[in-house]
């Protein structure tokens, strides 16, 4: 089975790409096979939320064809500033791989704070592939919807 990049239903971008989606190249993007975080507030005793987002980390597994696809991921271990990576929903390439549309998008801003790599042979995927598992240390949720463009920040501030 050839997967059609044209199908895909999530892809990491490693850049805040709110700033510029048309700037979005599908060679630049890894197929998220899943990801997972927990964002909760409180409530007091009528059911009214009260104090700031409480958050935790961020995890997602992702695909990469090479190892020096992964370097960027390695590089941001060795930042000391929040840095911003993007999960953009149904996204939509031209056949010269800039993306052209999307349904939704979530920006994470955060630290990677831990990476770890497992190779596998996917015949589905083009053959051997690295997924890796990276987690985010991360202080800001942004969201963004294509068709009614709302934001909602999600922020420890």
């Amino acid at each position: 089975m050839n997967i059609n990049p044209q199908n895909l239903k999530a892809v990491l971008y490693p850049e805040n790409f709110f700033e510029m989606p048309d700037n979005v190249i599908r060679t630049n993007c890894y197929n998220i096979i899943d990801y997972h975080y927990m964002c909760y507030r409180e409530r007091d005793q009528f059911n009214n939320p009260f104090g700031p987002f409480l958050t935790k980390h961020l995890e997602l597994t992702v695909r990469a064809s090479e190892l020096n696809n992964c370097m960027t991921f390695y590089n941001s271990m060795d930042e000391t500033k929040s840095i911003a990576f993007s999960i953009i929903f149904d996204p939509v390439f031209n056949p010269y791989d800039r993306m052209t549309g999307f349904k939704d998008g979530m920006v994470v801003h955060g630290y990677v704070i831990d990476i770890m790599e497992t190779c596998v042979n996917d015949e589905d995927y083009g053959g051997e592939q690295l997924e890796i598992k990276i987690t985010l240390a991360f202080n800001k949720l942004s969201f963004l919807g294509k068709d009614s463009m709302y934001e909602l920040n999600i922020t420890n501030d």
